[in-house]
């Protein structure tokens, strides 16, 4: 009470910093309890497979069916199924139509391998009929309400038209914190009545006994799949611990980052040691008031023990009068970290034992961090010399004070650099030439399947509308992961040989409608009418088979597809990844499950009005379903997006710690020359004089402070660079922009002070005791 501004701010930078550290907690916790719930975890694994032509690369999605042979034949297999996707959305129950559900086929044995408990049906055969679904309660709930949901049907999209399933068992809500999250199950027999191949690109799991090799059965699912694809292409397999999967680079639909871990961790501890810093800094400088406290504690028989009890006891309180308050900061920043972050974290802790461990354990960790050093240090001082003035109690803390101030703006100027450096690259991924023309590009997702063979009807429809230039249905989206597909190359001069191509399927107006030039040959024809199925090939293509000049590669035959042009490389996929070879084939189905429309300069809304029209005399039952190509593209970025909020939020954070601590040892630095200014400003020194004295202890830590943080700041992200392909050189500018920042900042907290003690009166401050 008799120090309140230091008080305030040693309370509030420890409050930052537990806050920081309980958010992290809670974070972590949650990323390490996904996959946790399953009873059997410890033997459950799931198929990888490394291989491919010209890329390899380690995949989920496997062919053939070595399911069947692990289950009856291989020693240690407890149990193995298949899952894939398959059927879409709408559901439709009655007259009634349900979006916004996640679909898969499988079989009967995953109930054995996961802990998805039944609440109807029996686990024991329930999807193996053709037709059958399992549903989850959620879904069952929507769909049927207070209708028993076994025995009913559902009806959705199935390979072009719409097929009926019989609901035969009702599963609890898969957990959020699950690698994967299904809504409805779907007999993997129903895909016997299509033309989809059912020994193409599974994924699988296997339930192991306790003992069993894995390297043994992952050579035997080798040799198996080996027999489909062949030894070049299938060149391993591995079985990859449950535990492992959610934080794999693999596939999957709800995948964590342990770099993004690492990150939120590192930032948490600095922002707490912050804090510590902060207490520890204006603690030591304190003490020198209380000197003859001190002295006299001393000379009345306290000992050391004693001593340091009471400077622990003192520094325990204060961290405990910040608790409140970081749990306040905590809950309110929960939900805007749950955004950014893509996570469900609550502070409903009822029952998370572990929470109040780590409650327990942070208090009193940062309370000794905070009073151990001056307690050490003060306590070790003897009282005659304190007494009689010929100690200065503080004199000897001032390396430790400049080396924490020092290390708080070191943690200001990286984590700045650091959000600086990603928005760089953000920005350099808006602004790079895809190799397209993404601006006005609208995707249409086709959900009604009396649409998906009305390719052309669509597209005469939507190119009469004055503000639509041009427009392109395909299979898949224009923007996206395609399908990679295997061809063998014939040719006169050299030996067949297979190659791995991103192949998607397009019409003649796909390059058209994207704005992608062609570099040699022509466009495919009108639905491909010719006697071959007609292509174009990209120029990284053009070189991956080993020609030169475009022209040489025109005319010749790639899986029985001639290539009649070649294109401009262009991205189709994030930059993370270089450009890869692509094959894009005619589109001779005429199917059209994505339409991309080009819409005309001026106003957009009009356009948008327009698609709405055709929509609705289209009579499609599924409402307009579109997304900008700008929007798709942004999406793939969304982890650096997030990542540089949660960074640039815990820059401020550094920064304004640091300049609470400089605040605080600037007012007490002040304060302790006050006869000194006073002195001067007689003998003539003027305001700027005073404050140019005082500011340029700060100044001087402050360029240290630069020096240091360039090369770590440099490192950490030429670290994360290396994720991607192509990416912006680190130059000096932004280095200096953030030490600029910095330098303004730290110079406007420090002059605030100064000038506040530059204006008193100078026969005040030489009256001053």
């Amino acid at each position: 009470m008799n120090n309140k501004f230091f008080s305030i701010i040693n309370i509030t930078g420890l409050a930052l910093g537990i806050a920081s550290v309980l958010l992290c907690f809670l974070y972590i916790q949650h990323e390490l309890s996904f996959d946790e719930y399953h009873k059997k975890k410890d033997r459950i694994y799931r198929i990888t497979s490394y291989g491919g032509f010209n890329a390899k690369e380690w995949k989920v999605y496997t062919s053939g069916n070595p399911v069947a042979e692990m289950r009856n034949n291989v020693s240690g297999v407890e149990d193995a199924a298949r899952m894939k996707r398959c059927g879409g959305e709408p559901i439709t129950v009655g007259d009634e139509d349900y979006r916004d559900v996640e679909i898969t086929c499988t079989e009967s044995n995953l109930f054995n391998i996961f802990s998805f408990p039944l609440i109807a049906g029996s686990k024991n055969g329930v999807l193996d009929t053709p037709f059958a679904a399992v549903i989850s309660q959620s879904t069952a709930d929507r769909l049927f309400g207070d209708e028993n949901p076994i025995g009913q049907s559902i009806t959705l999209n199935w390979h072009e038209g719409r097929e009926d399933f019989e609901v035969t068992g009702v599963i609890k809500d898969i957990p959020v914190n699950s690698h994967f999250k299904y809504d409805v199950f779907l007999s993997y027999k129903s895909l016997e009545s299509t033309p989809i191949c059912l020994d193409c690109g599974n994924l699988m799991y296997t339930l192991l006994d306790q003992d069993a090799d894995t390297a043994a059965i992952a050579d035997l699912v080798l040799d198996h799949i080996r027999e489909i694809d062949g030894k070049e292409y299938v060149e391993d397999i591995r079985l990859q611990p449950l535990d492992d999967v959610y934080f794999s680079s693999l596939g999957a639909q709800r995948q964590g980052s342990w770099q993004y871990v690492q990150v939120i961790t590192l930032i948490a501890l600095v922002i707490l040691a912050l804090g510590c810093g902060n207490y520890i800094n204006l603690t030591t400088a304190r003490y020198s008031q209380r000197s003859n406290e001190i002295g006299i504690r001393k000379a009345i028989g306290a000992d050391r023990l004693q001593l340091i009890r009471q400077f622990l006891s003192e520094a325990l309180l204060v961290t405990l009068f910040a608790l409140p308050l970081a749990l306040l900061l905590l809950e309110l920043s929960l939900p805007w970290f749950n955004i950014y972050a893509k996570t469900q974290i609550s502070l409903n802790v009822v029952n998370n034992i572990w929470f109040y461990v780590a409650l327990l354990c942070l208090v009193a960790i940062t309370g000794i961090l905070s009073g151990i050093y001056p307690a050490l240090y003060i306590s070790g001082l003897q009282s005659q010399e304190i007494l009689k003035g010929k100690r200065d109690i503080q004199s000897g803390s001032g390396l430790l004070r400049k080396g924490l101030v020092i290390l708080q703006f070191v943690a200001s100027v990286v984590m700045l650099t650091v959000t600086a450096l990603i928005l760089q690259q953000l920005q350099y991924i808006q602004q790079k030439n895809l190799g397209f023309d993404s601006d006005k590009l609208v995707s249409i997702k086709i959900d009604d399947p009396a649409l998906i063979r009305q390719g052309n009807a669509i597209k005469q429809e939507l190119i009469s509308q004055s503000t639509i230039e041009a427009v392109t249905a395909s299979a898949t989206p224009a923007t996206g992961r395609f399908a990679r597909t295997r061809f063998t190359f014939q040719s006169d001069s050299i030996p067949d040989k297979k190659y791995t191509f991103v192949n998607p399927r397009i019409d003649e107006d796909f390059i058209r409608t994207m704005g992608i030039p062609l570099v040699a040959g022509r466009n495919i024809s009108s639905g491909g009418a010719t006697k071959n199925q007609e292509a174009l090939i990209n120029e990284t293509g053009v070189k991956a088979l080993g020609f030169h000049d475009p022209e040489d590669i025109l005319g010749r035959i790639i899986g029985r597809v001639e290539v009649v042009g070649v294109v401009k490389d262009f991205h189709i996929e994030n930059l993370r990844k270089e450009i890869e070879p692509v094959f894009l084939r005619s589109n001779q189905l005429n199917r059209a499950y994505f339409v991309t429309v080009r819409l005309t300069a001026g106003n957009i809304s009009e356009g948008l009005d327009d698609l709405r029209s055709v929509w609705a005399k289209l009579g499609s039952s599924s409402p307009l379903n579109f997304t900008f190509a700008n929007d798709l593209i942004q999406q793939q970025y969304e982890q650096e997006q997030h990542t540089v909020w949660v960074i640039g939020i815990f820059a401020g954070i550094s920064i304004l710690i640091a300049c609470m601590g400089v605040l605080g040892l600037a007012a007490f630095t002040a304060q302790r020359r006050t006869k000194e200014i006073g002195v001067r400003k007689v003998l003539g020194a003027t305001t700027v004089n005073i404050v140019a004295l005082l500011g340029k202890y700060f100044l001087k830590l402050l360029m240290l402070s630069f020096i240091i943080a360039v090369p770590i700041a440099w490192y950490v992200m030429g670290q994360w660079l290396q994720n991607f392909s192509y990416k912006i050189e680190i130059g000096p500018g932004v280095f200096l922009l953030a030490g600029g920042i910095i330098l303004i900042i730290a110079i406007s907290t420090v002059s605030w002070q100064s000038i506040r003690a530059a204006l008193v009166n100078p026969v005040k401050s030489l009256r001053m005791e």
